[in-house]
């Protein structure tokens, strides 16, 4: 009799450890799609933040361009002008121009965001939220 119920143990041991060796691989595997959509998150947040940023550069220099612009507003203008000044010579490009190419940069970089919030603004709320 001992020896049957040895078999049997044996057996259910050996299913366990199977199962349990399951389980861990389940485990590992759903622990790696974690950090893939968490990282995939953390870049979408970065992109987001990165057109944050931009937009409200774009605002700075339209309200300098409307002639309105707080203090705060002109130290980081300050930096916007430094990027943009002209290399070959005093031709220093105007407020205008220079918002001309800030807008037509950032609709060039957020290009496939825009039309995507334009097109599906509930489905945009939901990703960005």
């Amino acid at each position: 009799m001992y020896f049957l119920r040895y078999g049997v143990n044996a057996e259910i041991r050996a299913e366990e450890e199977k199962a349990s060796k399951e389980r861990e691989l389940r485990q590992a595997e759903i622990e790696e799609r974690g950090k893939e959509l968490e990282a995939a998150h953390n870049k979408m947040l970065q992109r987001f933040d990165q057109s944050m940023a931009d937009f409200t550069r774009v605002v700075r220099f339209w309200g300098r361009v409307l002639n309105y612009s707080s203090k705060d507003a002109e130290i980081h203008i300050e930096d916007d002008y430094a990027r943009f000044e002209a290399t070959d010579g005093n031709n220093k490009l105007t407020d205008l121009e220079i918002l001309k190419t800030l807008i037509l940069e950032y609709e060039e970089k957020y290009d496939t965001e825009i039309q995507w919030e334009v097109k599906y603004p509930v489905e945009y709320e939901k990703a960005t939220s």
